[in-house]
């Protein structure tokens, strides 16, 4: 990639600091029950060198089951468990370890960004810098870095896949034609519905600016990469039965589902705090009111308000720089549209959107973001640096009238971003997961089963004490798989069969009691009628969210300061007789 010498550097400084930030303590925080899956399933695939959910003790099995059509085999894209599993492999089983891989993507995608972005936005060192400094410092693209999932692998091959396609067009670059198949394809299999969505986005932006500029022979050429990627992904596609999720029967209607996801997504792309509201609407009112490239304008209306300095010089270059993030804004909002057409999650019961499904626009926005405050700069670069400052530093850009107030559930005020990330990176905090696996240890005995409500608690425990205790209850006599199968597997697997010898209740006093008492029945024991029995044995007062999953609303950025409310705790239970 050709970047500039005079960027160079600052390409190697952010890069060398995403590396700091992103592996100090990459190992501290428990894994979450995505990340406890990715790592379940590695180990699996280490031992016995297939992408199951079953590895001859416990079962990956969410949602009673959804999605398993009589096997077992992993249909969601691979790359993620692969990337661990070789990982793993180097360096053994850790935190750290699993992780590693998806701290590096992080890494290596700071060059792909700088070149992309001088590529199509040129070459101002300044501007370069703040677009960094933006991207690179901002929590919405560290947190996921540090976590064992598919998010940094996505946007390093989005970003790959942008930049072979821009110089696939814009030089009829042969080489760039097959690195757009195969970034594109390695998009998929981190995540494919991300790669739908963004494919998509790419595609309609370059239709509404760039048909009339293309040659026959570019359409055959870009024709010839879409059949490419279809072949390379249609056989993964047919093998997981169309890659579709079965709902219940309750599933609102389709327009309905998708219209509320559209609105979800749209509203909460504000609490990445990459490009939020406010200065959305800024950058929305300079592109809307600038007219002259060496003045600071916004329109209100009829009236106008226009600031020019007579020492900032005018450049050519600046109406096509707007032209870039017009390009970039319809870039946003289309991928934002085709992920909430596309996306298996049901909006019910969500306070904000899965605000995860939006991290390959990250750039995309960033760049938006730092065009504007360069823009400021240029003028007031007092201004323009508090602006940037305000941006990293903290979330009062996004802040949005219910978080003053405290009554927007999952999203707290206004706080400290990076200093809060910095602090948390540099000193661990226990989390509810850590807290029950830590009583846990040097208490249970071989092959005694467990259960935890909520059940997606359970595969924490899966991946760090498979060996040892074994998961069960996990299914009902409504699950999809097929009671024949469920049997063969001779596993503790349905709740109206089994009696766990360990309960644990996140949330506690929320169902507890239900829970205990429906595993305490009655049963037959030497020909007398008996009743199980459960003791008490631990609570643990805690926040019993995942504090450590990367979307920001839901991050804590560490030990929790209010633990007053009645769910804030665990409750275990052991079975006496």
């Amino acid at each position: 990639m050709d970047v500039c010498r005079r960027q160079l550097d600052l390409v190697v400084f952010f890069a060398a600091l995403v590396l700091v930030l992103v592996c100090v303590g990459l190992g501290n925080a428990t894994f979450w029950d995505d990340e406890a899956f990715v790592v379940f399933a590695a180990k699996n695939f280490l031992a016995h060198g297939v992408l199951s959910s079953w590895d001859g003790r416990n079962l990956y099995a969410p949602r009673n089951g959804v999605g398993f059509c009589g096997t077992f085999h992993v249909s969601i894209p691979p790359l993620d468990i692969l990337l661990a599993a070789l990982s793993v492999k180097l360096f053994g089983v850790s935190n750290a370890a699993a992780r590693l891989p998806f701290a590096l993507c992080a890494v290596a995608s700071v060059p792909v960004m700088a070149e992309v972005f001088r590529l199509r936005i040129g070459g101002r060192r300044s501007l370069l810098a703040i677009y960094l400094t933006v991207i690179c410092l901002s929590c919405a693209f560290l947190l996921p870095a540090r976590n064992c999932r598919y998010y940094e692998a996505s946007l390093l091959l989005a970003c790959v896949t942008y930049y072979a396609y821009w110089r696939a067009f814009t030089e009829r670059n042969g080489l760039m034609y097959v690195l757009f198949v195969a970034a594109s394809v390695g998009l998929f299999y981190a995540s494919y519905l991300l790669c739908a969505a963004f494919l998509l986005a790419v595609a309609i932006v370059h239709l509404v600016y760039y048909r009339r500029e293309m040659a026959r022979a570019q359409w055959v050429a870009f024709g010839i990469c879409a059949v490419g990627i279809g072949l390379l992904t249609l056989p993964y596609v047919l093998r997981n039965h169309g890659l579709a999720l079965v709902y219940d029967e309750y599933t609102p209607p389709w327009i309905c589902v998708h219209t509320a996801l559209l609105w979800l997504n749209l509203r909460d792309l504000n609490l990445w705090n990459v490009l939020p509201w406010m200065l959305m609407v800024g950058l929305w009112l300079l592109l809307k009111g600038s007219e002259t490239p060496g003045s600071f304008a916004v329109n209100f209306g009829k009236a106008a308000f226009r600031v020019e300095h007579p020492e900032v010089p005018l450049e050519s270059g600046e109406p096509a720089r707007e032209a870039v993030i017009r390009q970039w804004t319809l870039l946003i909002f289309v991928y934002v549209v085709w992920i909430s057409l596309l996306s298996p999650q049901l909006p019910g019961g969500q306070s904000i959107a899965d605000i995860r499904y939006l991290i390959p626009i990250l750039p995309w926005a960033a760049a938006a973001s730092a065009y504007f405050i360069w823009r400021i700069y240029r003028v007031f670069p007092r201004l323009g640096i508090g602006v940037l400052v305000v941006l990293t530093a903290t979330n009062l850009f996004s802040t949005v009238p219910e978080q003053l107030a405290g009554t927007f559930r999952d999203a707290a005020a206004v706080r400290l971003m990076l200093p809060a990330y910095i602090s948390e990176i540099t000193r661990p905090y226990p989390t509810c997961d850590s807290a029950v696996l830590d009583y846990l240890r040097g208490r249970m005995r071989q092959d005694e089963e467990i259960v935890t409500s909520p059940q997606y608690f359970m595969y924490t425990l899966m991946a760090y004490e498979g060996d040892t205790l074994r998961t069960c209850c996990m299914l009902d006599q409504t699950s999809m798989i097929s009671d024949a199968v469920v049997r063969g597997l001779g596993a503790p697997l349905y709740d109206f069969r089994s009696t766990p010898t360990w309960i644990i209740v996140y949330n506690g006093q929320q169902g507890d009691e239900e829970l205990v008492h429906y595993y305490s029945r009655w049963h037959k024991e030497n020909g007398r009628l008996l009743r199980h029995k459960y003791r008490l044995v631990k609570t643990i007062r805690t926040k019993t969210q995942e504090m450590q999953r990367p979307e920001l609303p839901w991050h804590s950025f560490g030990p929790p300061k209010d633990l007053s409310t009645p769910g804030d705790l665990v409750q275990i239970y052991h079975l006496e007789s």
